[in-house]
């Protein structure tokens, strides 16, 4: 991934509009719907303070990586510069999440199991 496709996914969350030459990481994941699946996971993650310890909100991006008609998954990653901090040119996975349009439902990709299972895992399993 290219790290100049960082900024573009921040607009998008942020409900800003994104250039036309830019492309997602799936470039199915355009409809509003999912659009309020990455600001739910945003909030959720902003309400449970998830990374705070460590990482700045504007020093994350919420990348997705496939939409269809029922879920949206996303990749966290951290995004680097001069405000952030680390490599310009890296943007490292920090978690992956799947988010249910018709529910709300958010569950977390356990990289352990190599599977998704609940939000609140993250937590647990987790560590967070």
């Amino acid at each position: 991934m290219k790290p100049h496709l960082f900024p573009a996914v921040a607009a998008t969350v942020l409900g800003l509009s994104c250039p036309a030459s830019w492309s997602m990481g799936d470039a199915s994941c355009k409809d509003v719907s999912d659009m309020q699946a990455i600001e739910a996971l945003r909030v959720k993650v902003r309400s449970e303070r998830l990374y705070s310890s460590w990482a700045k909100e504007q020093c994350l991006s919420f990348y997705p990586e496939h939409c269809d008609n029922a879920v949206v998954e996303l990749a966290i990653r951290e995004l680097h510069s001069d405000q952030c901090g680390g490599d310009p040119n890296t943007g490292p996975v920090v978690d992956r999440f799947r988010v249910f349009k018709q529910s709300s439902r958010i569950d977390w990709f356990d990289p352990v199991a190599a599977e998704y299972v609940e939000f609140d895992k993250v937590h647990t399993n987790g560590k967070r």
